[in-house]
C-alpha cells in the first residue's frame, strides 16, 4: 500500500478531528470499575540493573523470540542493543539506520520493527544474521503526534502505536499497523480521554490513592497528565499495558481501550520510565532513562497469589 496517497492522509486527519467528539459521546458505555487483581508488586522489583552509559537515553524495549536477549534502542542513534536479561549487560549492537529520535522497538514474528517519534516505521529484516536489511514505511503520523510507544499484538497480527501528542489536550490516541497484505494497514485502535479516567476513578472506593488520582486528573484547567511513553500486550491475558513517564503511571486496558486498572509508579524508582515489555512467562520489564543519573532496568515477576500465575508456561 502506498501510504503517501493524499486522500489517505486527508481522511486520516479528518478521522483524528472527529473521533475525539464521537468518543466523548460513547464513553458512557465503558464498563464499571471492578475488583481487578493487578498481578505485580511494583513496589518490590524482583531484580534491578544499572544499564550501561550507552543506554542512558533508552527509549524502547522488547525481547527476542526465545526470550534470550532484551532488545533496546535509545532516542539518539539508529542502533539496536542486545542485552542479557539476567544482568542488563550489552551483548551486542547493530546499526539499522541513520541517527534519529527512535522511540519504540518490537519483535514481530521474524521481523524487528522500530518507530521514530514522527511516526515513521522501520522494518528490520534478517536482524539475526549478517544480511540485515531495513525498509522505511511512512504512516499518516507526523512529529506533531509525538509517537512514543510501539507494541505487538500477536493474536491479531498488528503493531500497536502510542502517540503522546494530540490536537486536543484531554485525549490520547492509539493506533494499529496491521502486518501482512492488507488494503488498509494503518487504522485507529482507541483513545483514552480524561473523562474516561475520571469515570473509572469514580467507580472505585474512597482511598488516599483515589484522592491523589482525582487531584492529578480532576481539573479540566490543568494539562492532561497522561503522556504515553510505551505500550505492550500481556502475553497471558491479552491486556494492553500503557506506560506514562509524565504522571508516573501504568494503565491497563482491554483491547477496546476500557480501563481495567491504574497503577501509580514510585517516582524514586521510576524517574523516567520509557520502555516496557514482557517475556513469554509474563515477567514485566520496565526501563528508565538516566535523567541525570544512570539508566535503570526493573524486572517484576507475576505474583504467585495472582490468578494469572497459573497461566504461565
Amino acid at each position: 500500500m502506498n501510504l503517501l496517497n493524499k486522500d489517505f492522509f486527508g481522511q486520516a486527519k479528518i478521522w483524528l478531528f472527529l473521533s475525539a467528539f464521537y468518543c466523548a459521546c460513547v464513553l458512557s458505555a465503558q464498563q464499571p470499575a471492578q475488583s481487578y487483581v493487578f498481578p505485580y508488586d511494583l513496589a518490590e522489583p524482583d531484580t534491578a540493573f544499572v544499564l550501561p552509559v550507552l543506554l542512558d537515553e533508552i527509549s524502547g524495549l522488547s525481547l527476542s523470540p526465545n526470550d534470550s536477549t532484551l532488545l533496546s534502542i535509545n532516542d539518539e542513534e539508529g542502533v539496536v542493543y542486545e542485552l542479557d536479561p539476567r544482568t542488563g549487560a550489552v551483548l551486542a549492537y547493530k546499526s539499522f539506520w541513520k541517527d534519529g529520535d527512535y522511540e519504540g522497538i518490537e519483535w514481530a514474528d521474524s521481523i524487528l520493527w522500530v518507530i521514530k517519534s514522527n511516526g515513521k516505521l522501520y522494518e528490520v529484516r534478517h536482524f539475526e544474521d549478517d544480511s540485515l536489511c531495513t525498509i522505511k514505511h511512512l504512516t499518516p503520523l507526523s512529529k506533531e503526534n509525538d509517537v512514543e510507544g510501539l507494541g505487538y499484538d500477536a493474536a491479531k497480527g498488528r503493531l500497536l502505536i502510542a502517540a503522546k501528542g494530540a490536537s486536543l489536550d484531554s485525549v490520547r490516541y492509539f493506533f494499529s499497523y496491521i502486518l501482512g497484505n492488507c488494503d488498509t494497514c494503518f487504522v485507529s485502535l482507541f483513545q483514552i480521554h480524561r473523562s474516561q479516567i475520571l469515570d473509572y476513578l469514580h467507580e472505585l472506593p474512597d482511598s488516599p490513592l483515589k484522592k491523589e488520582f482525582l487531584e492529578q486528573f480532576g481539573s479540566s484547567n490543568e494539562k492532561f497528565k497522561f503522556k504515553p511513553s510505551a505500550i505492550a500486550v500481556h502475553p497471558l491475558t491479552g491486556e494492553i499495558y500503557i506506560l506514562a513517564s509524565a504522571g508516573k503511571l501504568l494503565v491497563v486496558c482491554n483491547a477496546k481501550g476500557h480501563i481495567l486498572h491504574l497503577q501509580k509508579l514510585n517516582k524514586k524508582q521510576h524517574r523516567q520510565p520509557e520502555g516496557l515489555c514482557f517475556d513469554r512467562a509474563g515477567t514485566l520489564y520496565i526501563a528508565n532513562e538516566a535523567d541525570g543519573r544512570r539508566a535503570l532496568l526493573y524486572v517484576y515477576r507475576i505474583l504467585n497469589t495472582s490468578p494469572v500465575f497459573e497461566q504461565r508456561e
